[in-house]
């Protein structure tokens, strides 16, 4: 009798434990699941800030040219320096990429320094030479803006620089920086960034000459032409960013 009172006793009792354990289980699941999905959910809202928050693109974009700006640079100095020296690489075939850089740095400063648009520059250089620090013009210009022997003395004077013979006019570095100073003087003395290209390719003396009125040569509209086309890929190519 006692033995069936206990059976009777335990049995219920053990059925209690067992249903409060697997209810214990499944509460225990509920709230480690519920925990993971709003885990999961504020991951998702921090990547989306992450992708889309202008503020957060910006401070990416600054952490990854921090040692620039730390030497003093601008993103966008930096944006038209590489634009400049991506022109260099995609026309000549002399340059190799470490010059194209050197002279891309050269072209944006001394731009910088004169005032001048640095896809003038390009330009000039496409139209005169091609890129090509070789070239040699049948009345003897040399190097990638077609300085003359005689001019670039004069210039490289103006400069305090030295040069010895025709010689260094084929280094790309002295040859442009000769040729962006003498721009920028003639388009002090003509006023005009077209007569000036004018007298770059005519020489300043013919230019005298010619009444204000003259419809520019091919060569002016060349030059433009072609910096306008460098400009609007510039454009195209930042707003495709």
């Amino acid at each position: 009798m006692l033995r069936m009172f206990f059976e009777y006793i335990t049995f219920p009792l053990i059925g209690f434990f067992k249903l409060s354990f697997f209810l214990s289980l499944l509460f225990l699941f509920t709230i480690l699941f519920l925990k993971s999905e709003h885990f999961h959910y504020k991951e998702s809202l921090a990547s989306l800030n992450v992708l889309y928050s202008p503020l957060s693109s910006l401070k990416q974009h600054m952490l990854f040219h921090s040692g620039v700006q730390e030497a003093g640079a601008d993103i966008e100095g930096l944006r038209e320096e590489i634009e400049i020296f991506r022109c260099i690489l995609r026309f000549s075939d002399d340059l190799s990429p470490s010059d194209a850089a050197r002279l891309a740095k050269l072209i944006k400063e001394e731009s910088e320094n004169y005032g001048l648009n640095p896809f003038l520059i390009l330009a000039v250089i496409k139209v005169e030479s091609e890129f090509s620090p070789r070239a040699v013009s049948p009345k003897g210009a040399r190097g990638l803006m077609q300085i003359m022997p005689q001019t670039a003395e004069f210039i490289a004077g103006d400069l305090g620089v030295s040069i010895d013979g025709i010689k260094p006019l084929h280094n790309p570095l002295l040859n442009v920086r000769l040729g962006i100073h003498y721009l920028s003087m003639l388009i002090d003395r003509f006023k005009s960034v077209e007569r000036a290209l004018w007298a770059y390719n005519a020489g300043p003396g013919f230019l005298s000459t010619i009444s204000p009125e003259s419809r520019f040569p091919t060569y002016v509209r060349k030059v433009l032409r072609f910096k306008g086309k460098l400009e609007s890929q510039r454009i195209v190519g930042a707003e495709s960013l």
